[in-house]
């Protein structure tokens, strides 16, 4: 991942145009949907949600402005530094951490997800890093991860940034998730946002009592 990390680095104002430009609401609504539903039980209650793979912050910023606190983490230091300066909410923080983590808090969130993150790692470090937020999810804690189960034009994995892939299919993103602690509730594919020969796949997952 050091490599695909790097790539972020080094061409931040790039990839900062072209998240910013995106319409998350595709994503946004079905991810505070399944929030809410599992609000519903004690809707008075502080929720705090973790993101995993950060970026510039927007998806973060709109999930704190439906009045849930957000902790963002990301591997790329300067997409950090980014987010930090442009975003400046008592509920939103994010820091800087490299996958998979290390000393992981247990039991410290209600809710998690992962856009497009996830698939730059290794099939470990992926597996470690699911692991890793089922420690840090409270009981019942739902996390949403949304990947690309197809991908076209990369060559030995890296697409023409030099960006790390590890494309699976569907039933391989369910089975490692189900061996790190989760069941599938849910599951959504859509094309890609910005036209490119992607499909992307988006999972809804609770944790289960091992």
């Amino acid at each position: 991942m050091k490599k695909t990390i790097e790539v972020y680095n080094k061409n931040i104002d790039k990839y900062v145009e072209r998240y910013n430009y995106e319409n998350y609401a595709d994503i946004i609504v079905p991810i505070l949907q399944t929030f809410s539903f599992f609000d519903a039980s004690d809707p008075h209650k502080p929720r705090t949600v973790l993101e995993i793979g950060s970026g510039t912050g927007k998806m973060a910023l709109i999930i704190a402005n439906a009045k849930r606190k957000v902790i963002g983490h990301d591997a790329s230091l300067k997409m950090v530094e980014f987010a930090n300066l442009t975003i400046q909410r008592d509920n939103v923080k994010f820091e800087h951490k490299q996958y998979p983590l290390q000393n992981v808090e247990k039991n410290t969130y209600d809710a998690a997800y992962s856009i497009a993150t996830l698939m730059h790692m290794s099939k470990k470090d992926i597996a470690d890093t699911v692991v890793n937020v089922y420690k840090m999810l409270k009981e019942n804690g739902v996390f949403i991860i949304m990947v690309p189960t197809k991908k076209e034009g990369l060559i030995n994995n890296r697409d023409e940034d030099g960006r790390f892939f590890n494309i699976m299919n569907s039933d391989e993103w369910k089975l490692l998730c189900n061996r790190c602690g989760f069941f599938c509730i849910g599951e959504t594919t859509s094309k890609d946002r910005l036209g490119r020969n992607v499909e992307w796949s988006t999972f809804f997952l609770m944790k289960q009592s091992l």
